[in-house]
């Protein structure tokens, strides 16, 4: 039924200290619902797990961050994903969130950056970055002209570090897919168009997925 909260779209991260960092949403909706999201209701909280290296039991799940605007007020989760800084331990976090998966009612669409130096027991807030208004954080320019091309909902998202210790946000929207890259750990971000969906691919769901192979290089799956 459409009442219950789900678990969608877990992600895996092995920490330093040898444990395994599990992070996922529980929503009241599915992914391939995502344009209807806003006639749901319910609420949607980023959930943790970890299964120390001392156990093989995972314990209890328990509530993350929650991401708010400046006014308080709540947003659509449509994507979480972790990675660790090795040489500090620091876990990063990001979150995409918009005010509605529907077009033209997704504004604001947000980018929240938290860091945990505790393996994922505690979180702090570090950025809080804007796609949209007069003046955003991060442009979504399709054609180079500076302008906000990309006005659709954020489907999925993946993170990793690279090897020379750049962020890596493969972002996927309805209409495009995103490389998002940071230097500084999150404080500011570039962006590199990936593709431009077909019409046939213009619909909610999308998935995102990102490695780092053994020769350094990323790979990229939608």
């Amino acid at each position: 039924p459409v009442a219950s909260a789900r678990a969608v779209r877990p992600r895996l991260l092995p920490l330093r200290s040898g444990d395994c960092l599990m992070v996922w949403t529980t929503r009241y909706w599915m992914p391939i619902w995502a344009r209807d999201a806003t006639t749901l209701g319910g609420s949607e909280t980023i959930r943790l797990s970890k299964l120390p290296a001392s156990t093989d039991a995972w314990s209890t799940a328990v509530d993350g961050p929650i991401p708010e605007d400046v006014t308080g007020s709540g947003m659509f989760i449509s994507a979480v994903d972790v990675t660790q800084i090795p040489d500090t331990a620091e876990i990063v976090m990001c979150v995409m969130t918009s005010r509605s998966m529907t077009p033209g009612s997704t504004d604001p669409r947000m980018l929240f950056v938290y860091v945990s130096q505790d393996d994922g027991t505690s979180w702090v807030l570090k950025h809080r970055l804007h796609f949209d208004g007069p003046i955003p954080d991060i442009v979504l320019d399709a054609d180079g002209d500076g302008d906000v091309d990309d006005t659709t909902a954020f489907q999925d998202a993946a993170l990793e570090l690279l090897d020379s210790g750049r962020l890596c946000l493969l972002s996927v929207t309805e209409n495009y897919t995103w490389s998002l890259t940071s230097d500084d750990r999150g404080a500011s971000w570039s962006v590199v168009l990936v593709a431009t969906h077909t019409t046939d691919q213009q619909y909610a769901g999308h998935g995102a997925a990102i490695t780092k192979c053994r020769n350094g290089m990323a790979m990229c799956l939608t």
